[in-house]
C-alpha cells in the first residue's frame, strides 16, 4: 500500500522539525531542563536526518526504515518528555505530546523506498557550475 508522505517530503519535515524543536521551547519560556532536553532532541533529530538514506539526506548512510524507527523512538520520547522530567507547565505539555504524535504519525505515514535524487548533491554541482562560469566570464572582461 502506498503511504502518503514520500521520503522527499519526510526530509523536509526532519530539518523543519528539528529547527522547531531547537527554536520553539526558548520562545514559549519553557524550563530551561525541558528547553534543553527539547534542543539536545532537535541535534539528535538533525544529526540522523542528514545521514539518513533520503532525497536529502547528506551522507545516506542510514536506511530509511531505520530512520523511521528512530523517529518513533524520538516520538515516543517526546510525549514521554515532560512527565519524565515533572514539567506540569501546560506549554511544554502541548509542546511535547504534538511534538511526539507528530513524529509517530509520520514515521508510520512515510514511504521507506527514497529515489536516487540528492538534492543536496545537485545543488552543489549547480553551484561549482556557476562559480566556474561566473569565473571564466570575469577573466574574460579583464582579458586575462
Amino acid at each position: 500500500m502506498r503511504k502518503p508522505i514520500s521520503t522527499r517530503t519526510h526530509g523536509i519535515l526532519d530539518y523543519v522539525t528539528a529547527a522547531t524543536l531547537a527554536a520553539l521551547p526558548s520562545m514559549l519560556g519553557l524550563s530551561e531542563r525541558t528547553t534543553r532536553a527539547l534542543q539536545m532532541m532537535a541535534i539528535g533529530k538533525l544529526g540522523y536526518s542528514m545521514l539518513t538514506d533520503n532525497e536529502l539526506g547528506l551522507a545516506r548512510l542510514i536506511p530509511m526504515k531505520a530512520h523511521l524507527a528512530m523517529d518513533a523512538a524520538n516520538g515516543v520520547a517526546l510525549a514521554a518528555l515532560p512527565f519524565i522530567l515533572e514539567d506540569d507547565d501546560e506549554a511544554a505539555l502541548a509542546v511535547c505530546i504534538g511534538a511526539g504524535l507528530m513524529e509517530l504519525s509520520a514515521a508510520t505515514m512515510t514511504e521507506t523506498q527514497p529515489t536516487d535524487e540528492n538534492y543536496p548533491r545537485r545543488a552543489a554541482r549547480g553551484t561549482a557550475r556557476m562559480a566556474r562560469r561566473a569565473t571564466q566570464r570575469t577573466r574574460e572582461m579583464v582579458g586575462a
